[in-house]
């Protein structure tokens, strides 16, 4: 990929070590992360379209309502089951 660059910029490789070849590394690293995150989405499609359900944990307050002007933490966590493969934003809700 860096000789592409480098061949499509019509320089040698002493070009990498200045203005331009820190302008040219850029531009490769955000083509490098665009490949990869395209990777990253098809994969997560083929996921949702296989029917894989996500799971989330989730803080929940356990204060009782007559110790809410207290300070601390006082809360739980509770483990939910998120069906983001299922289309239907109701059927989702209904789980």
């Amino acid at each position: 990929m860096v000789d592409g660059a480098l061949s499509a910029l019509g320089v040698g490789a002493a070009a990498l070590f200045s203005t331009l070849g820190r302008t040219a590394a850029r531009g490769l690293e955000t083509k490098l992360a665009a490949r990869w995150l395209m990777e990253e989405y098809d994969r997560l499609i083929a996921n949702l379209k296989s029917g894989v359900n996500l799971s989330a944990m989730v803080p929940v307050s356990i204060r009782a309502s007559k110790d809410l002007s207290r300070l601390g933490n006082q809360f739980g966590l509770v483990i939910l089951s998120l069906p983001v493969g299922v289309r239907d934003p109701v059927q989702r809700l209904r789980g």
